[in-house]
C-alpha cells in the first residue's frame, strides 16, 4: 500500500479575519520550537502546518520540512522534501506546509483561516529539485461558507530544477461575485498523488496581489475554446501538456506529449480550470461549459 498526501481539494475553514489580508508568516521568518517528534526534530514555520506532525508515530517518517538558511530575503525559507519511508504500510510522503491541517484519513486539507478579501493573484519565490517525472505545486483556494469555490490559484514548478530564487505570480481564477469566507494555502514539493521520493521546494516572500488592473504576468495572449467535445486553443506558446481541474481542485485530466492545439474531452456543464504548460511556465485558463 502507497499512502500519499493529495494536493488541495475539500476545505473547511476558520481563523482571523482582517481588510487586505495576507497569509500569516508568508516570509517565513517565525519558527516553533519542538522536541523530536516521530525520532526526527520538527521544524514547522509559525501559523503553517506539516506532515509529520499529522502522521501515526509508528509509521517513522522521515522529516519532510526544513527551516532552510537559503533565502529570497529575510533570514528564513521553508525547505519541503518529499520522502519514503519503510513502515507498514510502506510509501512516499509529499514534503507539505499548509495554513490548513493535514487530514490523514481522507489525505485531503482540513482548516485554514478566516479571509474575506479578493486578492487579484498570488506571487512568491521559490527554487525547486524535483525528481524526473514531478514538480511541485503551491496552491491558494478561497471558499463561502458553505464550502462552495469562490476563487483558485494555483502554481506549479519546473520539471527541473531552478537553483536560483526565482519569481512565480498565478491569477485567482473566480468563479463567482460572492465574498470568500474562508481561504487556505498548500505549498507540496510533489505533484498530489504522483510524488516521488527526493522532490525538492524551498518557498519564501509569498504575497497575495490587490490590483484592479491585474497583474503582468498574466497571460491574456492564450485562449481557450470548447465545442462539439473538442478543446481547442491558441496563443503564442508552444504548448507541450495539458491538465484540467474542476472547481474541487479535482484532476479531470492530465495529457502529456500535445502534438495539436487541441484534445478530445467530453466535458459536463460547469467552470474548469485549464494549466497549459509551455518551456516558458505554465499559462492556466478559465473555461465554462454550458
Amino acid at each position: 500500500m502507497r499512502m500519499k498526501i493529495a494536493f488541495l481539494t475539500t476545505l473547511v475553514c476558520l481563523g482571523l479575519n482582517f481588510n487586505a489580508q495576507q497569509l500569516p508568516n508568508s516570509g517565513f521568518e517565525n519558527w516553533d520550537s519542538f522536541s523530536v517528534f516521530n525520532g526526527f526534530k520538527e521544524d514547522r514555520a509559525t501559523d503553517w502546518n506539516t506532515v509529520n506532525a499529522s502522521m501515526p508515530i509508528d509509521l517513522g517518517i522521515p522529516k519532510t520540512c526544513f527551516q532552510s538558511t537559503d533565502f529570497h530575503s529575510g533570514s528564513n525559507s521553508v525547505h519541503l522534501l518529499t520522502v519514503a519511508y519503510g513502515g507498514a504500510p510502506s510509501g512516499v510522503v509529499n514534503g507539505i506546509a499548509t495554513t490548513g491541517t493535514v487530514n490523514t484519513t481522507t489525505q485531503e486539507i482540513d482548516g485554514g483561516i478566516a479571509f474575506t478579501a479578493r486578492p487579484d493573484s498570488l506571487t512568491g519565490w521559490y527554487k525547486t529539485n524535483p525528481q524526473s517525472g514531478d514538480y511541485a505545486t503551491i496552491e491558494f483556494v478561497l471558499k463561502s461558507a458553505t464550502n462552495d469555490t469562490i476563487g483558485w490559484a494555483r502554481f506549479e514548478g519546473a520539471t527541473s530544477p531552478v537553483s536560483t530564487w526565482t519569481r512565480f505570480a498565478v491569477p485567482v481564477q473566480y468563479f463567482s461575485g460572492d465574498t470568500p469566507d474562508l481561504a487556505v494555502s498548500l505549498l507540496s514539493s510533489s505533484f498530489g498523488f504522483s510524488a516521488i521520493a527526493g522532490s525538492e521546494l524551498w518557498v519564501d516572500d509569498l504575497e497575495l496581489i490587490y490590483n484592479p488592473a491585474g497583474v503582468d504576468e498574466i497571460d491574456n495572449l492564450t485562449s481557450v475554446f470548447y465545442a462539439n467535445n473538442r478543446l481547442s486553443w491558441k496563443g503564442e506558446h508552444n504548448f507541450t501538456s495539458i491538465s484540467i481541474y474542476n472547481l474541487n481542485g479535482q484532476l479531470i485530466i492530465d495529457h502529456q506529449n500535445l502534438n495539436d492545439n487541441s484534445l478530445d474531452v467530453m466535458l459536463k456543464k460547469g467552470l474548469y480550470l485549464i494549466n497549459l504548460r509551455s518551456d516558458e511556465g505554465v499559462f492556466t485558463k478559465k473555461l465554462s461549459v454550458r
